[in-house]
């Protein structure tokens, strides 16, 4: 596992207004290109990444407990060589105390950043906002989105 890693929301980030293309189970899908931008934080980070989206109710680490839309999900990210390595246990309110629960159950992660088109009411409590790369949901993952955070990952944060 890498010493960084990338909490990632779906909706939002890897899709976006135009996004035209749906998951098995009928919702909206991802985008291609999205993935390719996310590959371009991952390459240029070796970050490591941890599934904090809704998605994450289809998502497994174990093959055979993937729902479709979680082995779609891996199927677009295989497309650009990129896997999921764990998911965050919170509910959809507490999402900043899922993501600092994750940090203080890997102690030896040296930097993290959360790409996420919402900000979450305990974001400010659990000092999730310097790590914060804030998408547009109309828009989703950007060129500068990309850039900043690859700085977040590759300088440590603001800390």
């Amino acid at each position: 596992m890498s010493k960084r890693v990338i909490f990632l929301d779906i909706d939002g980030v890897l899709n976006d207004a135009a996004t035209d293309e749906y998951t098995p189970a009928g919702f909206m899908g991802i985008d291609g290109y999205k993935v390719k931008l996310l590959h371009r934080i991952v390459e240029a980070t070796d970050a490591s990444i941890v599934l904090t989206s809704t998605w994450k109710t289809e998502w497994s680490k174990y093959e055979e407990l993937l729902a479709k839309d979680g082995a779609y999900l891996n199927i677009m990210l295989a497309e650009e060589g990129l896997q999921i390595l764990d998911k965050t246990t919170d509910q959809v309110i507490d999402r900043g105390a899922g993501i600092s629960r994750w940090l203080n159950e890997h102690p030896d992660i040296e930097s993290w950043a959360v790409v996420d088109d919402e900000v979450f009411p305990d974001f400010k409590e659990h000092d999730i906002l310097p790590h914060l790369v804030k998408t547009n949901f109309y828009l989703g993952l950007t060129q500068e989105n990309v850039e900043q955070c690859i700085k977040i990952l590759n300088d440590g944060g603001s800390e």
